[in-house]
């Protein structure tokens, strides 16, 4: 199971608690986010199962600005993006799929969950159709940040259907 955008872990916890033989990749880019999913790994002795990775998705390896957006939504809502007036900058890692999945040895995914407010567009569309057949299911979140008329749900609903996938909402 990859947890993309695992936020403070609540998915990656779920996950853990409902699929007992399952290895966990988190990817939280947010330092202090990253930190807290550590933590929630270690108070519920996941050490062996879980893993987290502090940096965010991207097309290629690399870093990007996140905005932090602590005003409006808590710990959350982080992105790429700069979609509120008001939010603090922090240089971010980025990993592309490609990467990760060859970095983690995965071989095959069950789960692979995308919330990561506004990258899940360019994440996805810069993966190879060989990695993407290795992944069984999608839970996906998708954002409208972007002025690129690939970042649609429409789009995207478009390439994961022609990448093999069923897409329903």
């Amino acid at each position: 199971i990859v947890d993309i955008g695992s936020h403070i872990g609540t998915f990656s916890l779920f996950a853990a608690a409902h699929s007992p033989h399952a290895q966990i990749i988190a990817v939280e880019p947010e330092p202090s986010n990253a930190a807290m999913v550590q933590r929630n790994i270690a108070v519920n002795h996941l050490e062996k199962r879980m893993s987290v990775l502090q940096a965010g998705i991207g097309p290629a390896d690399g870093t990007a600005t996140l905005h932090v957006m602590f005003a409006r939504s808590g710990s959350g809502g982080h992105s790429v993006y700069q979609y509120e007036e008001h939010s603090n900058s922090v240089t971010i890692p980025v990993i592309s799929l490609s990467s990760l999945f060859a970095y983690h040895t995965i071989v095959s995914c069950d789960v692979l969950k995308i919330d990561c407010e506004g990258a899940e567009y360019e994440a996805l569309y810069a993966a190879p159709s060989d990695l993407l057949r290795r992944v069984r299911c999608i839970l996906l979140e998708y954002h409208h940040f972007s002025k690129d008329p690939r970042h649609t749900p429409a789009e995207l609903k478009k390439f994961l259907e022609e990448n093999g996938f069923a897409v329903t909402s």
